[in-house]
């Protein structure tokens, strides 16, 4: 997925995966996914999806259908979701050091 925040465009393609976070699984109507991605300038961006049920799903009319989007995150946010998502090894690993929150 690719999209354009502030005239800066941000892939899942071209940048680099650091970790996820899956609630249910895909038939589920609660289901939602969140990946924490890194871009080749340092920058941090959330791609999240999910089914109608989720809070990423799409309010269409009549019915909600599976939604998506990215949400660019400052250092310390995405350190902080990657602490209340991911193992603490994998934290760790992203992440070296004390704590962000």
């Amino acid at each position: 997925m690719i999209k354009i925040i502030n005239s800066i465009p941000y892939s899942t393609d071209s940048s680099c995966r650091l970790g996820y976070f899956q609630h249910r699984t895909i038939l589920d109507p609660t289901y939602c996914r969140e990946e924490l991605y890194i871009t080749r300038q340092g920058t941090y961006f959330l791609y999240v999806e999910g089914r109608e049920s989720s809070p990423y799903c799409f309010q269409g009319d009549p019915f909600p259908a599976t939604g998506c989007d990215i949400t660019v995150l400052s250092d310390i946010e995405a350190r902080i979701w990657a602490e209340h998502r991911l193992t603490p090894d994998e934290c760790e690993f992203i992440f070296p050091g004390p704590k962000a929150s």
